[in-house]
């Protein structure tokens, strides 16, 4: 499991990056994901930096969206 520190301080990434120009949807989904990812018990996102998995969740949001097509 990911401590709650380290949730919050996704998700005020991903909040981040949305306001500074992707769209809100991806917010939204950016914060169910790291929610879903938070509580798998095998898994643990306390290890790597938050600005990478920020990133990387808002990545794989932009590729299933489509967004790169475009």
């Amino acid at each position: 499991m990911t401590s709650k520190i380290r949730v919050e301080e996704i998700v005020d990434l991903i909040d981040f990056l949305c306001i500074c120009g992707f769209p809100e949807e991806f917010e939204i989904m950016g914060r169910l994901i790291v929610d879903k990812l938070s509580y798998v018990s095998d898994f643990s996102m306390d290890n790597g930096k938050a600005k990478e998995w920020s990133g990387a969740i808002l990545y794989l949001i932009a590729k299933e969206s489509g967004l790169f097509k475009m």
